[in-house]
Protein backbone atom coordinates (compact mmCIF):
# COMPACT_ATOMS: atom_id res chain seq x y z
CA UNK A 1 0.00 0.00 0.00
CA UNK A 2 1.36 3.43 -0.57
CA UNK A 3 1.49 6.50 1.94
CA UNK A 4 0.05 8.77 -0.78
CA UNK A 5 -2.70 10.71 0.94
CA UNK A 6 -6.28 9.97 -0.17
CA UNK A 7 -7.90 12.07 -2.89
CA UNK A 8 -10.72 12.91 -0.77
CA UNK A 9 -9.22 15.11 1.84
CA UNK A 10 -8.93 19.03 -0.35
CA UNK A 11 -5.73 20.33 -0.05
CA UNK A 12 -4.91 22.94 2.68
CA UNK A 13 -5.41 25.59 0.56
CA UNK A 14 -8.66 25.65 -1.60
CA UNK A 15 -11.57 27.43 -0.70
CA UNK A 16 -13.94 25.86 2.09
CA UNK A 17 -11.03 23.33 3.09
CA UNK A 18 -11.22 24.07 6.99
CA UNK A 19 -14.77 22.86 6.95
CA UNK A 20 -14.62 20.22 4.28
CA UNK A 21 -11.77 18.81 5.92
CA UNK A 22 -13.17 18.84 9.68
CA UNK A 23 -16.19 16.61 8.14
CA UNK A 24 -13.66 14.68 6.50
CA UNK A 25 -11.65 13.59 10.09
CA UNK A 26 -14.91 13.46 11.79
CA UNK A 27 -15.80 11.02 9.19
CA UNK A 28 -12.84 9.14 9.74
CA UNK A 29 -13.23 9.39 13.63
CA UNK A 30 -16.12 7.57 13.57
CA UNK A 31 -14.94 4.52 11.49
CA UNK A 32 -11.98 4.47 13.69
CA UNK A 33 -13.95 4.01 16.92
CA UNK A 34 -16.98 2.34 15.57
CA UNK A 35 -15.19 -0.24 13.60
CA UNK A 36 -11.76 -1.09 13.94
CA UNK A 37 -9.94 -3.73 12.80
CA UNK A 38 -6.66 -4.15 10.65
CA UNK A 39 -8.36 -3.57 7.68
CA UNK A 40 -9.73 0.09 8.49
CA UNK A 41 -6.60 0.75 9.82
CA UNK A 42 -4.66 -0.42 7.01
CA UNK A 43 -6.96 1.57 4.51
CA UNK A 44 -6.63 5.23 6.62
CA UNK A 45 -2.85 4.33 7.04
CA UNK A 46 -2.75 5.15 3.17
CA UNK A 47 -3.89 8.68 3.60
CA UNK A 48 -1.83 9.52 6.20
CA UNK A 49 0.36 13.09 5.59
CA UNK A 50 2.32 15.52 7.55
CA UNK A 51 -0.47 18.39 7.17
CA UNK A 52 -3.34 15.69 8.10
CA UNK A 53 -0.73 15.13 11.40
CA UNK A 54 -0.06 18.77 12.35
CA UNK A 55 -3.44 19.59 12.10
CA UNK A 56 -4.75 17.01 14.30
CA UNK A 57 -1.56 17.62 16.93
CA UNK A 58 -2.73 21.02 16.81
CA UNK A 59 -6.38 20.92 17.13
CA UNK A 60 -5.57 18.70 20.39
CA UNK A 61 -3.25 21.04 22.33
CA UNK A 62 -5.72 23.47 21.89
CA UNK A 63 -8.40 21.08 23.05
CA UNK A 64 -6.44 20.39 26.15
CA UNK A 65 -5.61 23.97 27.01
CA UNK A 66 -9.17 24.85 26.41
CA UNK A 67 -10.10 21.80 29.10
CA UNK A 68 -7.13 23.59 30.92
CA UNK A 69 -9.17 26.89 30.72
CA UNK A 70 -12.51 25.78 31.73
CA UNK A 71 -10.86 24.15 34.95
CA UNK A 72 -9.47 27.37 36.34
CA UNK A 73 -11.58 29.38 38.67
CA UNK A 74 -9.93 32.83 37.43
CA UNK A 75 -7.87 34.18 34.67
CA UNK A 76 -4.92 36.24 35.52
CA UNK A 77 -2.24 38.03 32.82
CA UNK A 78 -0.40 34.58 33.07
CA UNK A 79 -2.94 32.22 32.39
CA UNK A 80 -2.13 32.80 28.28
CA UNK A 81 1.35 31.99 28.95
CA UNK A 82 0.44 28.67 31.11
CA UNK A 83 -1.60 27.92 28.24
CA UNK A 84 1.06 28.43 25.97
CA UNK A 85 3.40 26.49 28.09
CA UNK A 86 1.17 23.64 28.04
CA UNK A 87 0.11 23.32 24.19
CA UNK A 88 4.13 23.04 23.51
CA UNK A 89 4.04 20.27 26.10
CA UNK A 90 0.75 18.72 24.63
CA UNK A 91 2.61 18.79 21.17
CA UNK A 92 6.18 17.79 22.25
CA UNK A 93 4.47 15.04 24.87
CA UNK A 94 2.66 13.35 21.63
CA UNK A 95 6.01 13.54 19.28
CA UNK A 96 7.87 12.29 21.62
CA UNK A 97 5.72 8.94 22.65
CA UNK A 98 4.79 8.29 19.63
CA UNK A 99 8.27 8.28 18.67
CA UNK A 100 9.96 6.23 21.05
CA UNK A 101 6.39 3.83 20.27
CA UNK A 102 7.72 4.13 16.75
CA UNK A 103 11.18 3.27 17.89
CA UNK A 104 10.00 -0.05 19.75
CA UNK A 105 7.79 -1.22 17.10
CA UNK A 106 10.81 -1.18 14.21
CA UNK A 107 12.96 -2.73 16.63
CA UNK A 108 10.09 -5.74 16.85
CA UNK A 109 10.48 -5.83 12.73
CA UNK A 110 7.64 -3.02 12.36
CA UNK A 111 7.48 -1.89 8.63
CA UNK A 112 5.54 1.38 8.92
CA UNK A 113 6.21 5.18 9.06
CA UNK A 114 6.47 7.82 11.45
CA UNK A 115 3.79 9.64 9.81
CA UNK A 116 1.16 6.80 9.00
CA UNK A 117 1.62 5.99 12.97
CA UNK A 118 1.27 9.78 13.96
CA UNK A 119 -1.92 10.02 11.66
CA UNK A 120 -3.54 6.99 12.75
CA UNK A 121 -2.79 7.34 16.61
CA UNK A 122 -3.86 11.12 16.76
CA UNK A 123 -7.62 8.83 15.02
CA UNK A 124 -8.16 7.35 18.09
CA UNK A 125 -6.42 9.94 20.52
CA UNK A 126 -8.11 12.85 19.66
CA UNK A 127 -11.85 11.87 19.58
CA UNK A 128 -11.15 9.50 22.60
CA UNK A 129 -9.85 12.62 24.33
CA UNK A 130 -12.82 14.65 23.33
CA UNK A 131 -14.80 11.69 25.26
CA UNK A 132 -12.82 11.52 28.07
CA UNK A 133 -13.62 15.42 28.88
CA UNK A 134 -17.15 15.21 28.37
CA UNK A 135 -17.67 11.02 30.13
CA UNK A 136 -15.68 11.77 33.14
CA UNK A 137 -18.12 14.71 34.09
CA UNK A 138 -21.36 12.33 34.45
CA UNK A 139 -21.88 12.10 37.99
CA UNK A 140 -21.37 8.77 40.03
CA UNK A 141 -20.45 6.64 36.51
CA UNK A 142 -17.81 9.06 34.91
CA UNK A 143 -14.96 7.72 36.66
CA UNK A 144 -15.77 4.25 35.42
CA UNK A 145 -16.81 5.13 32.28
CA UNK A 146 -13.50 6.37 31.54
CA UNK A 147 -11.55 3.34 32.53
CA UNK A 148 -13.09 1.45 30.10
CA UNK A 149 -12.48 3.90 27.56
CA UNK A 150 -8.74 3.48 28.53
CA UNK A 151 -9.03 -0.18 27.70
CA UNK A 152 -11.28 0.41 24.66
CA UNK A 153 -7.97 3.12 23.81
CA UNK A 154 -5.61 0.65 24.43
CA UNK A 155 -6.72 -2.17 22.12
CA UNK A 156 -7.37 0.19 19.41
CA UNK A 157 -3.91 1.30 20.17
CA UNK A 158 -2.72 -2.30 19.89
CA UNK A 159 -4.55 -3.02 16.18
CA UNK A 160 -3.16 0.40 15.11
CA UNK A 161 0.49 -0.58 16.09
CA UNK A 162 -0.23 -4.24 13.86
CA UNK A 163 -1.88 -2.26 10.93
CA UNK A 164 1.10 0.26 10.47
CA UNK A 165 3.72 -2.03 10.94
CA UNK A 166 2.87 -5.10 9.88
CA UNK A 167 3.25 -7.32 12.91
CA UNK A 168 1.36 -10.09 14.61
CA UNK A 169 -0.72 -10.00 17.70
CA UNK A 170 2.39 -10.18 20.55
CA UNK A 171 4.94 -7.79 18.58
CA UNK A 172 2.48 -5.21 18.52
CA UNK A 173 1.42 -6.03 22.26
CA UNK A 174 5.02 -6.11 23.41
CA UNK A 175 5.67 -2.77 21.14
CA UNK A 176 2.82 -1.15 22.98
CA UNK A 177 3.54 -1.80 26.59
CA UNK A 178 7.09 -1.69 26.38
CA UNK A 179 7.70 2.16 26.16
CA UNK A 180 5.43 2.13 29.08
CA UNK A 181 7.57 -0.27 30.92
CA UNK A 182 10.44 1.21 30.01
CA UNK A 183 8.89 5.18 31.78
CA UNK A 184 7.61 3.61 34.76
CA UNK A 185 11.06 1.76 35.52
CA UNK A 186 12.82 4.86 34.40
CA UNK A 187 10.70 6.86 37.01
CA UNK A 188 11.16 4.74 39.96
CA UNK A 189 14.65 5.07 39.00
CA UNK A 190 14.51 8.39 39.38
CA UNK A 191 12.59 8.43 42.47
CA UNK A 192 14.73 5.62 44.55
CA UNK A 193 17.79 7.45 43.56
CA UNK A 194 16.34 10.89 44.66
CA UNK A 195 15.16 9.07 47.54
CA UNK A 196 18.51 7.57 48.74
CA UNK A 197 20.44 10.52 47.80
Amino acid sequence: MSSQPSQDVPPLTSTGTLSSLARTLLNRYARVLRNPGLRVFSEEKTRASEPLVLVQVLALACFIALTIALSQPSFSLVTPIFYSVACVFVIGGFFLTEYVSYLTARAFRGQGSFVQQCYLSLLISLPLTVIYFFVARVPFVGDHLVWLLDVYGFVLYVIMIRAVHNLDLWRALAATVTPFVVSMALIGTLIFLGIVL
